[in-house]
Formats: structure tokens, sequence, C-alpha cells
């Protein structure tokens, strides 16, 4: 068992293939993993006198019988593969077979009869074709292909995020993505992907955060058949699934301490071991993670390990927040709009200039999936040919505010003039940013203070929601239990 079989070119869809052997000879069953060998392909065992009751036990793509293993009709054996859960490919080889045997052979369902006594080199490229064939029917659900020219941007900050991040793309290194909830963290990750070498190989994804514990070790490894109740046949784990592809573990910060050690084991030996067997499997998969919470406030609290964080972070990412790129809302505003325009019956034309103002004064706790949404009800809503900010839901609006009254505007001014001359060496996008940062955690930290840190309260006197001014604490560090 655990023997590999290879044909790989570069930048094919490598799928990991099993192949079964059911051989009723010692010296053709030697020779067959002779010719399969190689690390695209497991290779197992089966006895040749009742193989079909137990093929049913392994998930597997191609089985290869010799005429003295096949105790009833071909026709039967086909059908009874086609009920299994992987429905096998058949491989017949025969050392007798004529070609009208042959041609009775292949009109029975087998992939191919090969004769015994066929040279080992051609019978290598026989064998590797059928595979390959086997591959290119095994299809994988791909979504869209993903490229960096999705992450529409004019803001420096994350134009130099992107370039590393196309840089990261032509590499085979594992690398964490953070960022803030809808910052397009699964967007980048394909993204890189795409513009891999492996692009055309599978792109693998598991929300950590979604997967019932008792399932996720499932889920990413497999299992055999009988391995636990109610396996009642083997199973490909995603790791599997994604062999010479990518594999995205998002939210892994919510990832069970008990499987980090296994994926540890997994970074470390390039392999994996399904519940039930004791066979390691070797894969060829990279791991992009992704995450919104802190890790480093995780490992503190012994929440995350420190060996896996620094085993995954070769790499790190930290995708900016909307918030910090406000100069990028017209641009997305303007292209999801045209977007959604072109999908759904609507009246509006445009965004009126006093939609755009709201748009860049809210600060987006959700990020560019909180703006493509209000852009979307804003389009089905709209009943006039401009969108207006009447047609954006109350957060967005209350955002907002008029004009400050001219005493207040003398105060902001006067504070304005003790500014040192090294806010003048900033840009202006950068400066006006520092600025507003410093003013918003003052704010906050006050009205925190008044209020004892009730959100509710705060939130309420801030005129904004609660979940905005969530954001808006976690983005300046701020912790509602320091203010109690």
């Amino acid at each position: 068992m655990g023997t590999l079989l290879s044909r790989a070119t570069p930048g094919s869809h490598i799928m990991l293939a099993r192949l079964v052997l059911a051989v009723s000879t010692t010296e053709l069953r030697s020779r067959l993993r002779t010719l399969a060998e190689g690390p695209d392909t497991v290779v197992s065992d089966l006895n040749s006198k009742d193989w079909l009751q137990h093929i049913g036990r392994i998930d597997c793509d191609l089985v290869v019988v010799d005429s003295d293993s096949l105790a009833i009709p071909v026709n039967d054996v086909v059908l009874a593969l086609k009920q299994t859960a992987t429905t096998p490919e058949l491989l017949m080889v025969s050392s007798h077979a004529d070609a009208e045997e042959r041609a009775e052979l292949l009109t029975a369902g087998c992939l191919a009869v090969l004769p015994s006594e066929l040279p080992d080199a051609p019978f290598r490229a026989v064998l590797a074709t059928l595979i390959e064939r086997r591959r290119d029917a095994v299809q994988l659900q791909h979504e869209p292909d993903h490229t960096f020219g999705d992450f529409l941007s004019s803001s420096p900050s994350m134009l130099k995020f992107l370039q590393i991040a196309r840089k990261l793309s032509r590499s085979n290194s594992t690398a964490m993505i953070l960022g803030e909830t809808g910052v397009g963290k699964e967007r980048l990750a394909r993204a890189i992907h795409a513009q891999s070498p492996r692009a055309d190989a599978p792109f693998i994804v598991i929300n950590c955060g979604a997967v019932p514990e008792a399932l996720m070790e499932t889920e990413l490894f497999g299992h055999e058949r009988g391995a636990f109740t109610g396996a009642f046949r083997a199973r490909r784990g995603l790791f599997e699934l994604a062999h010479r592809g990518t594999v995205f573990l998002d939210e892994i910060g919510e990832m069970p301490l008990h499987l980090q050690v296994k994926l540890l084991r997994v970074i470390q030996e390039r392999s994996i071991q399904r519940i039930g067997s004791e066979d390691l499997l070797p894969i060829d998969v990279r791991i992009l993670a992704a995450t919104n919470r802190d890790l480093l406030l995780e490992m503190a609290e012994q929440r995350f390990r420190s060996d896996l964080f620094y085993r995954l972070s070769v790499i790190t990412l930290v995708v900016p927040p909307l918030r910090e790129r406000i100069e990028d809302v017209e641009l997305l505003a303007n292209t999801y709009f045209e977007q959604f325009r072109s999908q759904m019956p609507t009246a509006a034309k445009s965004l009126s200039a006093a939609a755009m103002r709201t748009l860049q004064a809210y600060s987006w706790p959700g990020n560019i999936r909180e703006l493509i949404n209000v852009i979307e009800r804003s389009v089905l809503l709209a009943e006039g040919v401009e969108i207006t900010p009447e047609d954006f839901p109350e957060p967005v609006t209350a955002a907002a505010q008029p004009a400050a009254p001219a005493a207040v505007v003398r105060q902001f001014d006067e504070s304005l003039a003790g500014l040192d001359d090294s806010w003048l060496k900033r840009p202006l996008a950068e400066s006006r940013h520092a600025w507003n940062m410093a003013h918003e955690r003052e704010y906050l930290t006050r009205m925190l203070q008044e209020t004892k840190g009730q959100i509710s309260a705060t939130a309420k006197r801030a005129g904004i929601d609660p979940r905005s001014l969530y954001a808006k604490m976690k983005a300046q560090g701020l912790r509602k239990e320091e203010f109690r």
C-alpha cells in the first residue's frame, strides 16, 4: 500500500488519483507497481478473487484487473463499479484476448484492454494517458477566476500592498492574510492562486468557523470506510482533493487546538493521514490562511499555537480596511453601481454628488462587502434617476453630519494652529487620516469615560450604530472593560 503513480506536465490540472490492482499473479502485480511509480497516484491492492466485494471500501479512480480475476461477466463488473461512490474506470490486462474479445470488453464498458506482453515503455505511457483521461473526467467545481485587477484602487497604500501580493503569487510560500471582515481576504487568496503556477489545479476553501468541530477533521483529511459510525465508504479530504493546488483555510483562528497540531504536521511533513488509516499519503499543496482575529492575543491566551502561527505566516499580508483608503470609495461605488444597474431593472442612472459625499463620510466597518451591499440596495430601491442619500440605510446617512456651527469651526481652527511643521512633511491624505484617527481616538475615549464603557449609550450619543462603534474601538485599540 502507498506506492505512487505519476505523469505530470508543468501547469497541468493534477488530481491525486487512486489506482487499485486486482490481479491474480504476484509477478504482474509487481510489474504494475513498478510501472505505476510516481508522485500523483496512490496504488492499492485487493485480493483478486473477492476484490469486487470490497471495492466499495476504497475511494478509487481506476481498477486494473486481469482476465483470471473476473468471476462474473464484464458487464456486471462495470455496472457494480458504477454503483460505488466514485464510479472508478475498469482497465483489463489480458494475455490471450484477440481483436474480437477486446472489442467485446470495450463494448461492455472497459476503459481499455492491454496485452500483458506489452513492453514496459509503451505500457507505462498508456497507463499514464488513461490516468490523465480519468483526471480530465473528474472536474472539480471551480468558481470564476479572480485577478488582482478585481482590487480597484487609487490609494498608494493599497497599490503598494497589491505589489507585494503579486510577488507572493509567483512563489510557493505559505501565507497568512489578515484583515477585518469584508476586506476581501478570500478574493485576494483566489487572485494569488489564479496568478500562481498552480492556477490550473484546484483551489479548495474551508471556513474553519463554519464547519462543526466534529466534522472538521474528516473534511480536511478524509476517512476510511468503517473509521467511525456512519462511515459507510471511504472519503477524500480537502487536502487530498487539492493536490498540486491551493488550500485556503478561512477563519483559521477558529480551528480547535487538537486540529492545529495535525495541520502543523501536514505543513512539516507534506503528508496527510485519513481517519482510520495507518498510511501516510504524500500531498503537494500550497496553504493560504486568513483570519480577522488578533492571533497574537489568541496565542497569549493559549487559544492558538505559536508554532503553527509562525509556520503559516512565512509571508503576512494585512489588507487595508476601506476607511484607511477613503479615496477609493468613489471608484468602487461607481463600479458596483454600473454593475448592479446592468443586472436589475432600475430608473437610476447615476450617483448624486450628495450620495457620494455621504458614502465618503461613512467609516465602513463592514468594508467593501458592506459597500457592495449598500450600492445593491440603493439600485434596487431607487425611484429617481439619481441615487440620493435617502436611498441609503440609516447607519450610512447618520455619518454625514451637517456643517458644524461657526463656534465649533473656530475652536477646531485654534487647535490646528498648534500643529508643528512635521504635519506639513506628510502627504495631505496621510496627514488628514492621521489627524482624523487621533481626533477619533480622543473623542471615543472621552465618550466611553462618561458612559463608563456602555456601548449602547456611547453609540447613541455619538450618533452611530453599536456595530460601527465596535469597529472603531477595535481600530483604535480601545476595550470597553478599560472604562468600567
